[in-house]
Formats: structure tokens, C-alpha cells, sequence
């Protein structure tokens, strides 16, 4: 591995937390992308401090000798380890030449816990925040319990607007309400090896494929509803679905494609683990993001989407939020969200027609190269961080 210096002669100590980038969930493949540039950096050095309560494996291919991580304590009974345990890390892995760097993945700590930051701060850190969400836009969508606790990490995002020193946006609707001191910084495109498996389904089915969360953001019960149209009418397909899911979204999609009578058309896989996941994305043959129309939907951008154009997979997708700034009618099928219809019509097309979808592939794919190129994204970033 070729290591690089900085054009500014600068070490820089960065340390991002709270989850690891080895697994196969949304922020880690995030955080990944990202990492995987500034680790070629010699004046960079790495840790990655990882909450356990979200992670629950390291998978140690992805850290190198030049990439330090910690697992931070907690439990149900004893939750402040997790707070007490994350000063001990900053401490120990500041550094005493350089600039020291916290870099925080999206905001979803309670608000009384900020004192870490704040302790950070005094020990000399830069506070840099990583925000992929509005969680405001999320309040009218809940109720009880969940809207106190999306409440509170909303109040959270407020507050950092004050102790941040910098906030990376993933969209333009979180950049105008943090404004000051943030910038926009898209989704990145996984540059990995994409391993092969054999073929699960006989080879005349067209595999459509969806990975990601299953809240009402993401409409999959939209893509239910239009497979079941489009099975009725006789196109041979499969829907293989991929992702972390409570048993509540697990039970309700069981009995929806139970309703449906897709039993035998649509695979629910769950969370793959990384390897598992790339195996089941480079067999499928259409790729899709049905989103909602939500304002919550509208604020965010869907990280599998970079990743399924890297692959050169053909795509159909809501248009929602910063997407048009980005991709082009001749780049990816795009549908109105919440709307079975016009899905339904997007799917059978793509299925029939083969020409169709290798345009999207080879199209998609130039532009996420263009867009969503994270060794642009780092040389944006690294000036940020010298500027701090």
C-alpha cells in the first residue's frame, strides 16, 4: 500500500466514533469509504472507537497496522461505562503533536451526555460532526415513546450547532438548517472487491434487489404491493430484500407478502454480513430505491443507491431530495414516490427490455464515479480539518 504525504505539512490525530467501519450497515460502509483514503495519508493517523451496544463484531480486515480501534463498555445495567470509558480512549489516544481530530458519526446521543464533548474541547480537540439525518422532520411520524426519544436526539442536533467546530452534511436540506460552519458532503461510492456466487434462482428470473432500513422513509411496502401486480401478469422475477429489521417490520412484511401471495417470489434475508451482502448485490440484475415522500425521506439521501451505481447496477429510484442534483433521467429510472403505479411500470419495463438497463448501468455508473468519489471527498475534508 503506497502511503502519501499531505500537500500541507501537518499530522493529523483523527479518531471517529461511536460505531466501527467494518460492517455492512449504512454508516459503516460510510465511515469506510472515507477511511480507506485518509489511511494512505502518512501524516494520518487513525482510531476507531466503537460503542458495543451497536456493534457487535470487528471483522479485522478492515483495520491495518496503521489503524487503531477500541470496543467501549456498555450495558443495560451499567450504561454510563460508555460515557466514562470514551473519555478514558480520548485521553489516551490524544496526541501530543498535531491536531487532534473527534470525529462523530451521525447525532444520536442524549443530550445529557454532551459533556463528553466538552471534555473533549478542554483536552484540545477539534469536534467534528458527521450529519446524515434531520431528526425534526422525523417528529411528525411518531408518537409516545419514540417521540420522546426522537425529541431528544433532534434537541441534541440542535445543541452541537454550538459545539461543533465543523459539520459535514450529507444533504442540502440539513446544510440550511446547520448553516454555519458545515458543508456539504455526499455519499461515497464503495470501490471494494464485488465477489461473484452462484446463481440461487433459475437463470430467465430477473433478480430485483433491495437492501437498507425498513421504516416508512423507505416505502418498501410500495415495492411489495407492485411486484405483487407485476407477478399477477406473468414476468419472471425475484425480490430479494436486505437489512436490519425489529420483529415488528419483520411480521408485518411476512404478512404482506403473505397477502400478496409472493411466498415464493420474495427473499427476506435480514442483515447480511459483508461478504454475504456483496455475494446477494452482484446477482441482481435491477436495483431499487423506493423512498416515501416524507419530509424525513426528503432530507436524507439513500447510501445504497452510490453503492449500487459503483456496481453497475441499473436502478430505479423515488425522486427525492438532492437525487436530481445528481443523477439524470438518463442515468436512473426515476418514479414519484409513493406512487405503486408508476413503480410497477418502471419494474416491468426494465424487465423486458435488456438494452434499457445496460444504458442505466453504464450511464449510473459514469456519473457516481463523477459525484460520489470519496478521494474528492478527502481532499475536501483534509482542507477543512487544516483549517480548523
Amino acid at each position: 500500500m503506497r502511503l502519501y504525504n499531505l500537500s500541507i505539512q501537518e499530522n493529523m490525530n483523527i479518531i471517529v466514533a461511536p460505531i466501527s467501519f467494518s460492517t455492512g450497515s449504512a454508516g459503516s460502509m460510510r465511515l469506510r469509504s472515507l477511511i480507506n483514503e485518509l489511511k494512505l495519508f502518512k501524516n494520518v493517523t487513525l482510531t476507531n472507537l466503537i460503542s458495543s451496544k451497536e456493534e457487535n463484531q470487528i471483522d479485522e480486515r478492515f483495520y491495518s497496522s496503521n489503524i487503531t480501534y477500541r470496543k467501549l463498555g456498555y450495558s443495560a445495567l451499567f450504561g454510563r461505562l460508555l460515557e466514562i470509558t470514551s473519555i478514558y480512549s480520548i485521553l489516551k489516544y490524544k496526541k501530543m503533536s498535531g491536531k487532534n481530530i473527534l470525529y462523530f458519526y451521525s447525532c444520536v446521543f442524549n443530550p445529557l451526555d454532551n459533556y463528553i464533548f466538552f471534555i473533549a474541547r478542554i483536552l484540545g480537540y477539534k469536534l467534528v460532526f458527521d450529519e446524515t439525518e434531520l431528526f425534526k422532520t422525523k417528529l411528525t411520524e411518531v408518537e409516545g415513546f419514540s417521540y420522546i426519544k426522537f425529541l431528544l436526539i433532534a434537541l441534541n442536533q440542535h445543541i452541537i450547532k454550538f459545539v461543533a467546530d465543523h459539520i459535514f452534511c450529507i444533504s442540502h436540506e440539513i446544510l440550511k438548517y446547520y448553516k454555519k460552519k458545515s458543508s456539504l458532503l455526499p455519499i461515497s461510492c464503495n470501490n471494494e472487491a464485488k465477489p461473484q456466487r452462484e446463481q440461487y434462482i433459475l437463470k430467465n428470473d430477473i433478480t430485483l434487489f433491495y437492501s437498507g432500513s425498513f421504516e416508512t422513509k423507505d416505502n418498501v411496502h410500495c415495492l411489495i404491493k407492485a411486484c405483487s401486480n407485476i407477478h399477477q401478469n406473468g414476468y419472471p422475477f425475484v425480490l430479494s430484500l436486505c437489512g436490519k429489521m425489529t420483529l415488528d417490520e419483520k411480521q408485518v412484511l411476512n404478512d404482506l407478502i403473505e397477502k400478496c401471495k409472493l411466498k415464493k417470489k420474495v427473499f427476506l434475508h435480514g442483515f447480511l454480513e459483508i461478504d454475504a451482502y456483496y455475494n446477494e448485490l452482484s446477482s441482481a440484475d435491477i436495483c431499487i430505491v423506493p423512498r416515501s415522500s416524507s419530509k424525513f425521506a426528503n432530507t436524507g439521501f439513500p447510501f445504497k443507491l452510490g453503492e449500487y451505481l459503483s456496481f453497475g447496477k441499473p436502478c430505479i429510484v423515488s425522486n427525492t431530495g438532492d437525487i436530481s442534483l445528481y443523477l439524470s433521467p438518463d442515468d436512473v429510472y426515476f418514479v414519484d414516490p409513493d406512487n405503486i403505479e408508476q413503480l410497477e411500470q418502471a419494474i416491468t419495463k426494465m424487465i423486458k427490455q435488456e438494452g434499457l438497463r445496460k444504458n442505466f448501468s453504464r450511464n449510473g455508473k459514469r456519473k457516481a464515479d463523477l459525484h460520489f468519489n470519496p478521494k474528492s471527498h478527502i481532499k475536501k475534508m483534509l482542507k477543512i480539518f487544516h483549517n480548523l
